[in-house]
């Protein structure tokens, strides 16, 4: 009687365990070191990103508070906005997997950076054309500007618009660029 009720007494106390861990269990992160910082994996859809500055200057959104980050560039909630900054530089978002940023340039279009993607650009947009870079996948709301389209460059291809909204896919390991 003593075996059988110290089993059931096992039995139960590992029932209730697993049963915690079930309902409350949640997974450990994992990190990533990208130079000298450290960027943790989340689920699908969390907002995050490295943004790097050709002064020299990283910033891991994840951890930076809500303000300003640097001349010219302002983080609040999940979006990043570039405003304009005497000192042109050029810029570098990349959202690791798991991640997803919202970035307002300079001109005011929109870009929603998606997960495993990267998009170079000025901090100014200067002469005939606004131009930027991407690899991954980006919903662009572009602001209209007859004098000055908007170009993003994906691969070998250039996508230009003076003012809609469309969605580039150019990620490396695909075929094929798919603008939308």
């Amino acid at each position: 009687r003593i075996a059988t009720l110290a089993a059931v007494i096992c039995g139960l106390a590992y029932g209730l365990n697993w049963g915690w861990q079930l309902i409350y269990h949640k997974e450990k992160d994992t990190a990533k070191i990208l130079g000298n910082l450290v960027i943790k994996d989340a689920l699908p859809g969390h907002t995050g990103a490295v943004l790097t500055l050709s002064t020299g200057k990283t910033y891991l959104l994840d951890t930076a508070g809500n303000g300003v980050l640097s001349p010219g560039i302002r983080k609040s909630d999940q979006t990043l906005r570039m405003t304009a900054d005497p000192k042109s530089y050029e810029a570098t978002l990349e959202t690791p997997y798991g991640r997803i940023q919202q970035l307002v340039l300079s001109d005011g279009t929109k870009v929603w950076l998606n997960a495993g993607s990267s998009l170079h650009f000025p901090s100014i947009f200067k002469g005939p054309q606004r131009r930027v870079e991407l690899t991954g996948e980006a919903y662009f709301e572009v602001v209209h500007n007859d004098k000055q389209p908007f170009i993003v460059v994906a691969g070998s291809d250039e996508i230009q618009d003076i003012g809609t909204r469309f969605d580039v896919n150019a990620y490396c390991d695909e075929p094929s660029v798919k603008t939308t």
